[in-house]
């Protein structure tokens, strides 16, 4: 049934006339005249016919009719408050970008370069979380995760970025008290490996002809961080991430016993990656939007052999 146009403010009136079951306590809500809330009232009731409030000498009460009103009008009142507050978020939301990014990649692949995307998009307000978990992206307004690992996040766009490729190595005088002459010697050592769901030790293992062996002990570490902390105090032999492998190595902190490609010769779709994740939704904020473009170009730039679709 069509109403007037000014039956949206009538039926606000007539949803506070219900909860306060008087027309005195819904004009002093509203801050209106008890004359005014019953002349919009009536004129609710001419729209639809039927009488709302029955006045009788035991008072105001709501009719049946009314009963049935209120439910649908609290409902459509209460979208129309959701549809304000999304309204008056669009903006800001296109201007703020809100990124969890794993310790590794954000050290080594994304702080160094960051003073490009920010001059380049300055009305862009950005924040940086750490983290190594998938993150529930609505309820910590997290816009784009960068994680590591092999793919198949559940309900999320995913893109892989750079594959992060493994030097078997570790600290010189730990191969002076237990040489690491033939593949067998290495399990004699403890094997460093982080806290992140991995497959690189069996695969190491399988292409050293070790593939069921046991090692002597493993330690395990939150994040690649300590893991490379725990190789270079000579804890024991670890998987390090090229980039950190290729100067402690320089350096003299660290050797790779089996030459620095070996993990290179790890099947494909065994190799893990560092991956870009935003909600898989069609109305995609501008503001991820251009990050994606920028962060993979400066990947492609700076890392080509690295950089997603090198192999």
């Amino acid at each position: 049934m069509p109403f007037r146009t000014h039956s949206l403010n009538a039926l606000r009136i007539f949803e506070v006339v219900m909860r306060h079951q008087s027309v005195k306590g819904a004009a002093e809500e509203l801050c209106i005249t008890p004359q005014a809330v019953s002349h919009h009232i009536r004129g609710l009731e001419e729209s639809l016919g039927k009488p709302l409030f029955a006045r009788n000498a035991r008072g105001f009460q709501a009719t049946e009719v009314a009963q049935t009103l209120v439910t649908a009008v609290r409902r459509g009142l209460n979208e129309i408050a959701a549809g304000l507050r999304a309204a008056s978020q669009t903006d800001a939301r296109a201007n703020r970008l809100y990124l969890q990014v794993t310790p590794y990649f954000a050290s080594h692949y994304l702080i160094p370069y960051l003073s490009e995307f920010t001059e380049r998009f300055p009305e862009i307000d950005l924040k940086i979380a750490v983290g190594t978990n998938l993150p529930e992206f609505e309820r910590d307004q997290i816009d784009v995760a960068i994680l590591w690992g092999y793919g198949g996040w559940p309900a999320v766009r995913e893109i892989r970025l750079m594959a992060d490729f493994k030097v078997l190595a570790c600290q010189p005088d730990l191969l002076k008290r237990k040489p690491i002459r033939e593949p067998a010697d290495l399990l004699e050592h403890t094997l460093l490996n982080p806290f992140m769901i991995n497959s690189l030790w069996d695969e190491t293992l399988t292409l050293l002809g070790l593939q069921g062996r046991v090692p002597h002990a493993t330690l395990t570490l939150h994040t690649h961080g300590p893991t490379l902390d725990a190789a270079l105090a000579g804890l024991g032999v670890a998987l390090i991430s090229h980039l950190d492998a290729d100067e402690a190595i320089r350096n003299g902190r660290l050797v790779a016993p089996f030459g620095v490609e070996l993990l290179r010769d790890i099947p494909a779709n065994r190799v893990p990656y560092f991956h870009m994740l935003y909600p898989d939704k069609p109305d995609v904020p501008k503001s991820v939007l251009e990050f994606e473009c920028w962060l993979q170009a400066s990947l492609v730039q700076r890392h080509p052999k690295f950089a997603a679709g090198f192999r």
